[in-house]
């Protein structure tokens, strides 16, 4: 795996799709056009992030507390597969 670090983010959590991804069972997919915000994470066109702090996602409506307490929590890794393989992103939202 490889770690990554971002500058910090604002706490905001806007729509999924104002982000430029999709949600589905795997996780969320970056499309071909991802917000500055994702660009700034790491994030790249192709991405699906599998985790967020260790859980599962793919599901917005369930998915939203874990964004809320990722926030307030000030951090947030993520499991990202790119190209077939798996990194770990890790950045701070404040």
């Amino acid at each position: 795996q490889v770690a990554a670090q971002a500058p910090a983010a604002p706490v905001a959590t806007p729509s999924a799709a104002s982000l430029g991804v999709t949600a589905g069972s795997g996780g969320y997919r970056i499309g071909p056009n991802p917000s500055p915000e994702l660009r700034r994470f790491g994030l790249q066109p192709g991405d699906v992030i599998e985790t967020l702090n260790g859980q599962a996602v793919g599901n917005v409506a369930s998915d939203r507390q874990l964004f809320e307490q990722a926030a307030q929590s000030g951090g947030a890794r993520v499991e990202v597969v790119r190209d077939g393989r798996r990194i770990t992103l890790t950045f701070p939202l404040r």
